[in-house]
């Protein structure tokens, strides 16, 4: 049974939400601010509260993982293990994709190299434009294989291992509206 004051305090607490929600409507370009004036603070401040609270942390992330079916123990309890059979599905699957990609040839990539230095001058990136140092560049898809891409000429570009990181799965269209909202963050 609750309580007339733990009755209050909840209305009070959804009062206090909806007043929250406001103000920041109100004040969202005050806040954003306040965060990039303060972000080392609030940093230090978030690793802090992680190391100190851990254990809590570690069991709250093993009751979502179990809550979504990604723990070790309830795949196992399904049927799916992380053994050598796993691991082989996953690089059969993988293969696969690869080989729906069309076949790689040196002589393609070497292709792209070449139009590349030609385009730019030196081996640049592009996706950021930025010359690329021997051993930092990779061959990028533009559109990925997981979503359909090709090994093909047209879809293959050079680009910087960190923005080939950053664009991970993503098609050039994806990664450059993400990193303009990014862009337009660190402005503010």
């Amino acid at each position: 049974m609750i309580s007339c004051k733990q009755l209050d305090k909840i209305k009070d607490k959804e009062k206090n939400k909806v007043r929250c929600k406001k103000w920041y409507q109100e004040n969202k370009e005050r806040v954003k601010e306040w965060y990039w004036e303060n972000r080392e603070k609030i940093r230090k401040y978030k690793k802090e509260y992680f190391r100190k609270n851990l254990k809590s942390f570690s069991e709250r992330l093993k009751k979502w993982r179990h809550k979504k079916g990604i723990s070790k123990k309830y795949n196992s309890e399904i049927g799916i293990s992380y053994t050598k059979e796993y691991k082989k599905l996953h690089e059969q699957k993988r293969s696969a994709l690869e080989k729906s990609g069309g076949l790689l040839t040196i002589e393609t990539i070497q292709l792209v190299y070449e139009d590349n230095i030609k385009r730019y001058g030196t081996l640049t990136c592009y996706l950021c434009l930025q010359s690329i140092k021997f051993g930092k560049d990779s061959l990028e898809h533009k559109i990925p294989l997981v979503k359909g891409g090709t090994n093909e000429y047209c879809n293959l570009a050079i680009a910087c291992i960190s923005c080939n990181s950053k664009k991970h799965d993503r098609t050039e269209k994806e990664y450059r509206k993400i990193m303009k909202k990014s862009k337009e963050m660190e402005v503010i």
